[in-house]
């Protein structure tokens, strides 16, 4: 179920490098702010403990969240790096931490 997730991060992502309306970027932080949440809470619920990694799904949460603006420097530019920092990261999570868990 979440590898499927990432991938729509991942499309969505891919597509945000083309100039399209801003409630497509709003919704582009809805998907990767509910994703991060659900790896969040998924990865805490297993560990049940903070860690390092728990800190950074937090942290990107935070970055991500649609509701409190985080604008950088660099622009769209920026926020493309970001993205797909992101994808990779979630999806090597995924794979190596929420996959490995018998709980879920």
């Amino acid at each position: 179920m979440y590898k499927q997730i990432i991938i729509i991060c991942a499309v969505m992502s891919f597509v945000s490098v083309f100039p399209l309306s801003y409630s497509f970027y709003i919704a582009l932080r809805f998907t990767f702010f509910a994703c991060l949440l659900l790896l969040l809470f998924t990865y805490y619920k297993k560990e049940k403990q903070l860690n390092i990694l728990t800190l950074a799904l937090f942290a990107l949460a935070i970055l991500y969240n649609p509701f409190f603006l985080i604008h950088l420097a660099g622009g769209k530019e920026s926020w493309t790096d970001i993205n797909f920092a992101t994808i990779v990261f979630m999806y090597w999570f995924n794979k190596n931490k929420i996959n490995n868990t018998h709980s879920i």
